[in-house]
């Protein structure tokens, strides 16, 4: 059975992880805010933003629907803020 430190442990890895991951969706969205400048697209596409949502929704296993979408939501608007 593992001890409180080795879950801890295992908890740091993740959250590096999700760090370096998020890293990276930021970064990709600061170049799709290029194209959409370059493209005179509209900075919020609602339709996408809508997709991401479900798609997230519906991996979720065990965290709430509600509560992804909270996470989620606040992960577009960092993204959103790196593509202006």
């Amino acid at each position: 059975m593992e001890d409180i430190d080795d879950l801890r442990r295992k908890i740091d890895l993740i959250d590096s992880n999700l760090v370096t991951l998020l890293n990276e969706r930021v970064t990709i969205a600061k170049l799709i805010g290029n194209l959409k400048n370059k493209k005179n697209l509209a900075l919020i596409q609602e339709e996408r933003e809508k997709l991401v949502y479900e798609k997230v929704e519906n991996h979720s296993k065990i965290i709430s629907k509600e509560d992804i979408r909270k996470i989620w939501k606040e992960i577009i608007e960092i993204c959103r803020k790196i593509q202006i």
